[in-house]
Order: structure tokens, then C-alpha cells, then sequence
């Protein structure tokens, strides 16, 4: 168990181990995959339509996030086709 600071300040600032942390953001490897998993809305005549919009909205943050993520590395974003 780590040993921790006496000054409570402390506890919230980062250590050496932080330079050694990686993240790697790529696109998802199935688009939409929570969407498709929680199926359509109960919403009678409208699920389709509204799952459509879902959809959409969905890609284009997902690929706004990957962008963000990737901002001035020289890296293109998912394609936005469904």
C-alpha cells in the first residue's frame, strides 16, 4: 500500500510516474457500437427516425472528439460515412 503525504496539498499533484502515462485515442472499431447494442428507442413509430438522428449526432461528435484529441499531430479523422 503507498504511503501517503503528510501535507494534503501534496496528494493532488502529480508525480514522475505521469510522464510515463500514454492515451491513446482512435476511432471506435465498431462506429456507433453503443448505439446498435442498446437498439432502438421504445418510442413507437418514432424509434427509427430518432435512432437515425441519434446516429448522426453520435458520428459527428465522435469524430469532433477525435480531432480534438488529435489537434496538430498530422492525423486525419474517422471517416464520417455510416
Amino acid at each position: 500500500m503507498p504511503v501517503l503525504p503528510r501535507d494534503p496539498g501534496e496528494f493532488w499533484r502529480a508525480g514522475p510516474e505521469l510522464a510515463l502515462f500514454q492515451v491513446n485515442i482512435a476511432p471506435p472499431a465498431i462506429p456507433r457500437a453503443v448505439l446498435k447494442r442498446l437498439g432502438p428507442p421504445p418510442l413507437g413509430p418514432y424509434a427509427r427516425e430518432f435512432q437515425q438522428l441519434l446516429a448522426s449526432y453520435y458520428q459527428e461528435i465522435s469524430c469532433r472528439a477525435y480531432e480534438l484529441a488529435n489537434a496538430g499531430d498530422g492525423q486525419e479523422g474517422p471517416e464520417t460515412g455510416s
